[in-house]
């Protein structure tokens, strides 16, 4: 059996592809690579926003409920990578803000999330410092963000729920409809 000979690439962009030398036609021939959709790329809709794939007619970056595209131009030119910035006159710090559900997440980039064990969801909001909140590990456990939310996610059928710090106007304005992914938890 002659040996198989593979190789291994990664591209500019992040893409990584797999390839097997066939001895008879004398090229490489792909088998597999990653990422499968503009999705699976790290911080493709940028700082606090989200990447939708379910509609491939509509722009698949999204922000965070509370926040606007930095770039309104880039937005339109479906480029997210500048994120998205809380809107403007906005302030979470204020009486009456709480935060929004948005379901079916992959949980935004953890390396600078705090994890607290000994908390569970229902307590994890009343971290009134934090941006957004979400349980760890099936249910025990409470994960919080302070700072901008990168590499997020929304799934047709999987995910955790992740809850988004917003102020009182952004709560009056989330009167949701049943199906809606989101979903109004006021804070005390």
């Amino acid at each position: 059996m002659p040996p198989i000979f593979t190789r291994m690439i990664t591209t500019e962009t992040g893409m990584q592809e797999r390839f097997t030398w066939n001895i008879e036609a004398h090229r490489w021939i792909g088998f597999w690579s990653a990422p499968k959709e503009q999705c699976d790329f790290y911080m493709h809709c940028g700082p606090n926003g989200y990447c939708n794939p379910d509609n491939p007619i509509n722009f698949e970056c999204k922000c965070f409920p509370g926040f606007e595209p930095k770039s309104l131009q880039g937005w339109n030119l479906r480029d997210g990578a500048g994120g998205c910035v809380r809107k403007r006159g906005v302030s979470t710090c204020q009486n009456g803000e709480g935060f929004v559900k948005v379901a079916r997440v992959k949980v935004p980039d953890t390396s600078k999330a705090l994890v607290d064990m000994s908390l569970g969801l229902k307590h994890c909001k009343d971290k009134s410092y934090a941006n957004a909140y979400s349980e760890s590990n099936g249910g025990i456990g409470c994960l919080t963000w302070h700072g901008d939310l990168v590499d997020a996610r929304t799934y047709a059928i999987a995910g955790q729920d992740l809850y988004i710090r917003v102020d009182a106007d952004e709560l009056g304005l989330k009167s949701t409809p049943k199906n809606s992914i989101r979903q109004r938890i006021p804070t005390m």
